[in-house]
């Protein structure tokens, strides 16, 4: 998941880049756009990896995961 949000960051600046300097819009200069709102993205970001931990976290206890594998 790490990689996957480092990715999507740097394709955001890159497509910033990109679009500043060839001047080009569309779907280039809307993804351009989301490098604005970072904040916002931070806290959806924060919530996903919060979910995803909340979720394993109970999958372990759980399933029984655990016992099998020595707490």
């Amino acid at each position: 998941m790490t990689v996957v949000v480092a990715a999507f960051i740097a394709s955001a600046y890159l497509a910033g880049l990109l679009s500043e300097a060839t001047g080009l819009g569309g779907p280039l200069a809307a993804q351009a756009s989301l490098a604005e709102h970072f904040e916002i993205l931070g806290y959806a970001i924060v919530g996903a990896f919060a979910a995803v931990w909340t979720l394993a976290a109970l999958l372990w206890r759980l399933s029984g995961l655990g016992r099998r594998y020595g707490e």
